[in-house]
């Protein structure tokens, strides 16, 4: 099975195929790319788009304490005299750090020492009464940082709705030197004291060493954590370092060891851009001149070179930044060749070779441009953004690639979970998310379930969650798409939402599957974290259309015998593997009903363990040996009361 592919920057020829990934989409303003208005000029800018469609484009004009917002239509269209001026009337002067869009509400970061103002607008350009104190917040630093020059960089949203500040600060008193801190915000831009020290971490250079430290990438990663680049730059001998450093996402607490890059004499390492998938993985690019490289990590695990040269005869190249699409871990930079810069995008797989179904791409403007930004869009879609010279003049310009094969592999399905199936009223129950057990956190990972082109979307909004009746959340389950003419070739993973009617759905609550993949026949495999899961036993043609299974129905052929259980005639995942391993046994090593006793304590049989558990394979929330709706029966029932049969997960 190939690994997931990831993004890099390179410089090649340029190999078009129609509506294939690394083509220019032709339906975006003209053959892919749109050259702004020349007015639009000014730091910083960006590209945020609406769940309807339309791009948003954020400026800081030169010399002008205003943010300027400018509409992009789906097709490209761009009219400056229609654009939006939002002016922050809170003292933005030379501040403005940052602009996002968060549920279709604008938010304005702006920076003066101690002061961190933060602007919610709504789209029409006035402020959102319902944000803050009438749309502002405007001191939501620890008291440390009023003794402290501060400058706030930015503010990165958070999967659960909480956010990180990071910015820099410049000790008066040359206490601490200069150095960066991070601090935890909840959703309402209120401290989050439980996090790190008072709700911040703290990075200090030392003014005797003359060090300086810098946060020089932060993402967070599946599992509660979260990693961040730290570079230390010294006055002296090496020079640069940088860093990995791992966190808990809750309290701030470093788990795991660090991992460095480090340079030689005054030759740095800079840490040119990183970016992690939901696999954990993380991208890394360091280097400088000629022989930059490209290094895989992962948590707890030693530092993977996959790749250590560019491409021959692309000379300087230079990171500029790092993103992800359905798994796939993004790059652009500039490269220069014989002194002329070209703005390039390229994909190659981890193990350094050349994803040839991406190819390379240029953006159309010659030489002398320079990518400032990759943003994957929620269809699939990425969007680039950046300088180009045009005509002797160097103007800003939005381009739109196509990245996943179009038509793509699509699928609407409905299943049942044994363990929480309700003949009576033909639904599922949903007593896990009634009582606040579900994770909002994607629980899938290695090594039962080992990712392929990422997994999705795997954060469910709480919004979502609180949705009661037929459509209300039973738990997470997990999808393969199998290749036809080789079935141990897994090639996409995605995680979903079973819904109490048995629909699934994406995290969003109402989207059906993408498999990030092109079209074509694949078989289709649905697992469950306690429950034995189910392989489709005809491929299907996913594509243009959507393509919708039941497999309720025992019309639906399933692969092997008595893959799922039948209940009135109704089907439904055999449920009680408590161990994840495919296998439900009563008796026997890496029997079932021993993990359901261990779980409880292992000598007291009466007792029970509420929880989000494996062990609870009735999915109650709560695990029981003996008793009332206890989970070891469940087992013994799955077995026909046998207690030496074992029944296998059915696979092809």
């Amino acid at each position: 099975m190939r690994a997931p592919s990831i993004f890099i920057a390179l410089v090649c020829s340029t190999v078009l195929w129609a509506q294939q990934p690394g083509t220019l989409d032709s339906s975006f303003a003209v053959n892919g790319s749109l050259v702004l208005d020349p007015m639009i000029t000014g730091d910083p800018w960006d590209i945020w788009p609406l769940s309807d469609g339309r791009l948003i484009v954020s400026q800081k004009p030169n010399g002008v304490n205003e943010v300027r917002l400018h509409t992009i239509t789906n097709d490209g269209a761009y009219d400056p005299s229609a654009s939006l001026a939002f002016a922050v009337v809170i003292n933005l002067g030379p501040g403005f750090r940052q602009f996002y869009i968060q549920e279709e509400r604008a938010i304005v970061v702006s920076s003066n020492d101690s002061l961190l103002p933060v602007a919610g607008y709504q789209m029409d350009g006035q402020l959102d009464p319902s944000f803050g104190v009438a749309g502002v917040f405007t001191s939501i630093l620890p008291d440390w940082a009023a003794i402290r020059g501060v400058q706030v960089n930015r503010v990165m949203e958070l999967t659960d709705g909480s956010k990180f500040c990071v910015g820099q600060l410049s000790d008066a008193n040359a206490t601490y030197g200069t150095g960066e801190f991070i601090t935890k915000l909840d959703g309402s831009f209120t401290v989050v004291e439980s996090f790190g020290s008072g709700g911040y971490l703290l990075f200090p250079g030392t003014s005797l060493s003359g060090t300086y430290r810098e946060v020089d990438g932060l993402n967070e990663l599946p599992g509660g954590m979260f990693v961040l680049a730290l570079k230390t730059t010294f006055s002296q001998a090496p020079g640069y370092t940088a860093h990995l450093r791992y966190y808990s996402t809750d309290i701030g607490v470093q788990v795991g060891p660090s991992s460095g890059f480090t340079g030689s004499g005054f030759g740095p390492v800079f840490m040119r851009g990183m970016a992690a998938n939901e696999a954990g993985e993380i991208l890394v690019a360091t280097g400088n001149g000629p022989t930059p490289r490209l290094d895989r990590k992962h948590f707890g695990l030693p530092e993977e070179l996959f790749y250590d040269a560019w491409w021959n005869g692309a000379g300087y190249v230079t990171m500029r930044c790092a993103d992800q699409i359905g798994g796939f871990l993004i790059s652009g930079c500039i490269s220069n060749c014989n002194y002329e810069d070209k703005w390039a995008i390229g994909r190659r797989h981890p193990d350094g070779s050349r994803d040839e179904s991406f190819g390379d791409v240029q953006v159309p403007y010659g030489y002398w441009g320079m990518i400032q930004g990759l943003k994957p869009l929620p269809d699939g879609r990425l969007l680039a953004r950046g300088n180009a010279t045009i005509q002797g003049s160097s103007r800003r310009v939005v381009v739109r690639y196509h990245s996943i094969p179009d038509p793509r592999a699509t699928l609407s399905l409905r299943m049942f979970l044994g363990g929480a199936y309700d003949a009576s009223i033909d639904l599922m129950r949903d007593d896990l998310r009634q009582q606040d057990l579900l994770p909002a956190l994607q629980p899938y990972g290695p090594p039962f379930y080992p990712p392929a082109n990422g997994v999705g979307p795997w954060a469910v909004p709480q919004h979502v969650l609180e949705v009661e009746g037929e459509d209300a959340v039973v738990d997470w389950v997990w999808l393969e798409l199998i290749n036809a003419l080789d079935s141990s070739n897994v090639m996409a993973t995605r995680v979903g939402l079973v819904h109490r009617n048995g629909m699934v759905t994406s995290a969003d609550g109402h989207s059906p599957i993408d498999f990030s993949a092109g079209a074509g026949s694949y078989f289709v495999r649905v697992r469950h974290r306690n429950h034995l899961g189910v392989t489709i036993a005809d491929p299907l043609a996913l594509g243009a259309t959507l393509t919708t299974v039941d497999l309720t129905d025992p019309a639906t052929a399933t692969f092997g015998t008595e893959a799922q259980q039948e209940v009135n005639g109704v089907r439904m995942l055999w449920p009680g593997d408590a161990t994840s391993d495919a296998a439900i046994k009563y008796v026997g090593p890496f029997n079932d009903r021993d993990k359901i006793l261990v779980a409880i304590g292992g000598s007291n049989v009466n007792a029970v363990l509420p929880g989000y558990r494996t062990e609870d394979v009735n999915l109650d929330g709560v695990v029981k040996y003996v008793g009332t709706a206890n989970d070891r029966d469940v087992i013994l029932q799955v077995l026909d009361g046998s207690i030496n049969a074992v029944r296998l997960e059915q696979r092809p």
